[in-house]
C-alpha cells in the first residue's frame, strides 16, 4: 500500500485538485493525508469532491490554522475513526489482506502550549494500542535551534 502524508501549507491554489489527482495517479496512492489545509469548511467541501478519492475523513482548520484531511481508496478495506482532535486523527486501518493496524495523523500546533496538550493526548493513546501503529505528520518541532525561523521560546 502507498501512503502519503503531506503538509500542503494551504489548498487555495486553483491547481491544487489537479496536483492531487496527479500525485494519486503517479504514485498509486491508497491513502493521502493533507495537513495545514488553511481553508473554511464551505471551501473544503467543494475542493474534496474534485480530488478523486471515494472515502474521506476531514478535520477542518480552526480559523486558518491547521486542518487534517484523510482520503483513501477502495484498496483499503476499512478505516474507522477512533478519536478526533483538532491536532490529530486516530484511525484503525484494515488493508485488503485483512491486516489491521493503527494510524495517527498529526498536525501539531506551531505554539508550545497547545502542542503539550497534543503530546498528553498521544501518551494516553499509546497504552491502548496492541499491534502495529504508524504515527506521522507535522509535529512542528525542530531538532536543531538553527532550523527555526523564530527564536521565540518553544
Amino acid at each position: 500500500m502507498n501512503f502519503l502524508i503531506w503538509n500542503s501549507r494551504g489548498i487555495g491554489a486553483l491547481s491544487f485538485p489537479a496536483l492531487i489527482r496527479e500525485l494519486k495517479s503517479n504514485y498509486r496512492l491508497d491513502f493521502l493525508a493533507v495537513l495545514e489545509t488553511r481553508c473554511s469548511s464551505d471551501v473544503s467541501q467543494s475542493r474534496v469532491r474534485q480530488l478523486g478519492f471515494p472515502n474521506m475523513e476531514l478535520i477542518d482548520c480552526e480559523g486558518y490554522s491547521g486542518g487534517i484531511w484523510c482520503f483513501w481508496e477502495h484498496s483499503i478495506t476499512s478505516v474507522s475513526v477512533i478519536e478526533r482532535h483538532h491536532q490529530f486523527t486516530h484511525l484503525q486501518v484494515t488493508g485488503s489482506a485483512s491486516c489491521t493496524w493503527m494510524l495517527t495523523v498529526v498536525y501539531a500546533s506551531p505554539t508550545s502550549i497547545p502542542r503539550w496538550a497534543l503530546w498528553d493526548n498521544l501518551s494516553h493513546l499509546a497504552p491502548s494500542i496492541r499491534g502495529p501503529w504508524l504515527l506521522g505528520g507535522d509535529f512542528n518541532g525542530t531538532l536543531l535551534f538553527c532550523e527555526r525561523r523564530s527564536f521565540a521560546t518553544f
